[in-house]
């Protein structure tokens, strides 16, 4: 493993976020005897960041009262939501979990911050340059291909500048995740597993900016399915507030509607695994927070 590639996974390292086989070959490196690019001291620099904030990091464990509402939702839908809804034992078993909960609220805002210092930064800024060269290579050879066909040069340009905008569109959402990590009436609540899949996230909801975030290096891309966001208000269905999105380094980060948000804080923020375009009400919830009204 090369400096820069560890580099790249530091902050991860520092979480215990990465597959075993990325974990050991981390820890190869760093027991090798270099010359190394200051690779111990971004790694320590990591450490303090996840010890500080740790220490401030409060959690209040979801209500049980909560749990059931949810489940009555969506059990109410049919046999398809009732083999996907979270069960009742799990619920009652989540308080099990908050300890977890807590270190991982506290990694996952290591991780903004580890995303926001310089060394990240750059790298966000290559990974950009070099999804833009790629883009504009293939426009090129799409040009080519079609003999100068001004109506495929005009597609292809325009496919160029959606993806550029995507990728300035989640910079500015980690941007945003450290703007209301900086803020100190942002409420930082570690989202707990609601199903039998390991997931761990962290969401970001801020009452006098009525904005929140969610961010997560656990959940996993999966063909022909996408991660939903749900606004779920005390005594109410939950309601669809848009979807998690990965970039190259496979973090995903979403933005709930802020629509939603306004007036009374929600009584919890979710996030479900639905069908490619998502779905009107949830079908397999696989995390949820609780928030403090």
């Amino acid at each position: 493993m090369k400096c820069s590639e560890f580099h790249e996974l530091c902050a991860a390292y520092a979480l215990d976020a990465l597959s075993e086989e990325e974990r050991l070959a981390c820890a190869r490196h760093l027991h090798d005897e270099g010359p190394h690019e200051d690779c111990e001291l971004l790694l320590a620099r990591y450490e303090r960041v996840v010890g500080a904030l740790s220490a401030g990091v409060t959690s209040a464990p979801v209500a049980p009262a909560l749990w059931r509402a949810i489940a009555t939702r969506i059990e109410q839908r049919g046999d398809e939501v009732e083999r996907n809804v979270v069960p009742l034992d799990a619920a009652r078993a989540a308080p099990r979990r908050w300890r977890e909960g807590i270190a991982w609220a506290a990694a996952a805002a290591a991780l903004l911050g580890a995303l926001w210092s310089h060394q990240s930064t750059q790298q966000l800024v290559r990974n950009t340059a070099r999804e833009r060269t790629r883009a504009e290579q293939s426009l090129a050879s799409t040009n080519a291909q079609l003999k100068g066909t001004e109506a495929a040069r005009a597609e292809c340009s325009a496919e160029l500048q959606k993806a550029v905008q995507k990728l300035s569109q989640r910079i500015d959402l980690r941007r945003d995740a450290v703007s209301l990590l900086e803020d100190a009436a942002t409420q930082i609540a570690p989202m707990a597993a609601a199903s039998a899949r390991p997931y761990k996230a962290t969401a970001l909801y801020n009452p006098k900016t009525k904005r929140a975030l969610v961010i997560s290096s656990s959940v996993e891309q999966l063909e022909g399915k996408d991660y939903e966001l749900w606004v779920i208000a005390a005594g109410e269905a939950p309601r669809p507030a848009g979807f998690m999105h990965f970039d190259a380094t496979g973090v995903s980060i979403g933005e709930f509607d802020p629509a939603l948000l306004q007036g009374k804080t929600p009584a919890a923020l979710a996030v479900s695994l639905e069908p490619t375009g998502g779905r009107p009400t949830p079908t397999e919830v696989v995390l949820i927070a609780k928030l403090q009204g």
